[in-house]
């Protein structure tokens, strides 16, 4: 009797085992590797492009500058965020498209669609569905999304969704093998995302299918940036070196890589063929596009976390000594700066000749992009750090908007 329990006990936790196993299984082939859901459903149409202003820094190039209006803000509140309102939305650069203003929360779970004029919500997507097993809300932080037509793609920790933008509906979501950084690029009917897992992705815009995934060798990885049929993003670590590298974004294939010694903390920003970036090294580099040599390079006064931006002749970056920079894109000579009261700078985003740029004096400052003289500064209540999008002559930041 006592071995015909232990038998059947034997077998029945066998059973389990076999059946966990399987169950395993199939969650490693939807999630652990890379796959995508709900793959019945996709879009009849995305546009080659998204519109200007509907990814964070404006476009592709991250150059930050956005379309010119003819309007400059006065630097009056058009609207605020309240406290709680949308899970208090830090951090992260709000996207605008067609009327309607998209923000990410920070240490939240939530993307939410606000009406531009009036900041009245329009609907709000919780990333968590109700869960109640989530505990942490920063492993579910949401960054600035990117909208093509009707789809909205962005990501939350290790899974990219793509909702349709009238009804906040998922029509597809992709989980890759780890966090995802940044913000996604779409392309030509693609959708790029760079993961910690050593990835990059290449997805269907329509169906999530993936297309490539290119090994970086790394798990440290910038936002990227994309110019000419080439993705560009800073990788590396101190233990195995720090690099820009390019690759084509047909076939998933490195073009070429560019060797440095320190961590960037911008992204590649990209005008014509040239492709600058700042680093933790204090200096700003100029590289050739196409080939990945060094143009230049000079001292940036201290280090560059942010973003630049690059508007006609200038290159225009905030460093950690509280100052806004204008320098030269062609030689890096200084043509001015700005001195602000806080210590960390944000990402400068420019229109119609004015640059607004973010600081942890609790300011939004506009100053003129050729003399660097201050229009108006804006005080926010709370610190900031982002990179404000600038549509039809209204600021858009973390806590409201500014006519």
């Amino acid at each position: 009797m006592c071995r015909l329990e232990t038998f059947t006990r034997i077998a029945r936790r066998l059973m389990v085992i076999t059946v966990a196993m399987l169950l395993l299984f199939q969650v490693a082939l939807i999630c652990g590797c890379g796959g995508t859901e709900h793959a019945n459903k996709a879009f009849d149409e995305i546009p080659e492009n998204p519109k200007p202003g509907a990814m964070y820094r404006a476009d592709p190039q991250r150059t930050g500058v956005y379309p010119d209006s003819g309007k400059v803000p006065k630097g009056e509140y058009l609207w605020r965020i309240g406290e709680d309102g949308w899970k208090r939305a830090k951090m992260n650069g709000p996207v605008y498209n067609e009327g309607i203003v998209y923000y990410a929360g920070w240490l939240s779970t939530h993307i939410c669609a606000v009406d531009a004029k009036s900041g009245s919500e329009i609907w709000s997507f919780d990333t968590t569905r109700g869960n109640p097993d989530v505990k942490d809300p920063f492993l579910w932080v949401t960054k600035p999304p990117v909208i093509a037509g009707k789809a909205i793609y962005f990501s939350s920790f290790d899974m990219l969704y793509a909702l349709e933008a009238g009804t906040a509906t998922v029509v597809w979501q992709f989980q890759a093998g780890g966090e995802i950084v940044g913000t996604p690029l779409v392309n030509d009917g693609t959708v790029f995302i760079a993961c910690i897992d050593g990835n990059i992705y290449a997805l269907e815009a329509k169906t999530g299918h993936e297309l490539w995934r290119f090994d970086y060798g790394s798990s440290n990885v910038s936002l990227m940036s994309f110019s000419n049929g080439k993705l560009y993003f800073n990788s590396g670590s101190e233990a195995d070196g720090y690099r820009l590298i390019a690759i084509d974004c047909v076939k998933g294939e490195e073009a070429w890589r560019f060797e440095k010694g320190s961590l960037s903390g911008s992204p590649p920003c990209i005008s014509g063929d040239i492709i600058y970036f700042g680093g933790v090294d204090g200096y700003i580099y100029a590289l050739d596009s196409d080939t990945g040599e060094e143009r230049w390079k000079l001292s940036s006064h201290g280090r560059i976390w942010s973003c630049l931006a690059v508007y006609e002749s200038y290159i225009y970056y905030g460093s950690d000594d509280g100052c806004i920079y204008a320098i030269d894109k062609i030689n890096g000579d200084l043509k001015w700066q700005h001195k602000t009261a806080g210590d960390y700078i944000g990402s400068p985003s420019i229109a119609d000749g004015v640059v607004y740029v973010e600081s942890d004096d609790q300011n939004i400052y506009a100053l003129d992009a050729h003399t660097g003289n201050e229009l108006w500064r804006v005080n926010a209540g709370m610190d900031l750090h982002g990179s404000p999008c600038i549509m039809d002559g209204v600021v858009y930041f973390e806590v409201g908007a500014i006519k």
